[in-house]
């Protein structure tokens, strides 16, 4: 795992992607993005709520059951499971949609 900062007295973050886990030897920006489930740029945090995947980069289902609606930030999976009438893991198809 690489270091940065001043007299590189930091660690990049393990959940920087890649084999190396390298990051910015001045700001400690993951150089390959981050594991996923874990937010850009120093990937020290997961997803915040509503939002799951590589970078963050997806949105929760509308039809995760609950009020804040949330879901897993590694998978999509509703944490509360689904409205009424939505198919469970990820809550995206409802039982009238058509496959």
């Amino acid at each position: 795992m690489g270091t940065y900062g001043f007299a590189c007295e930091r660690k990049c973050s393990s959940r920087c992607s890649g084999p190396l886990k390298n990051c910015n030897p001045f700001d400690g920006k993951c150089e390959h993005g981050c594991d996923l489930g874990y937010q850009p740029p120093l990937c020290a945090q997961v997803c915040s709520m509503g939002t799951y995947g590589f970078a963050c980069e997806r949105k929760c289902s509308s039809h995760c059951s609950g009020p804040l609606k949330n879901c897993n930030p590694f998978d999509g999976k509703c944490e509360h499971g689904c409205d009424v009438g939505y198919q469970p893991p990820l809550c995206d198809q409802g039982e009238d949609d058509e496959s």
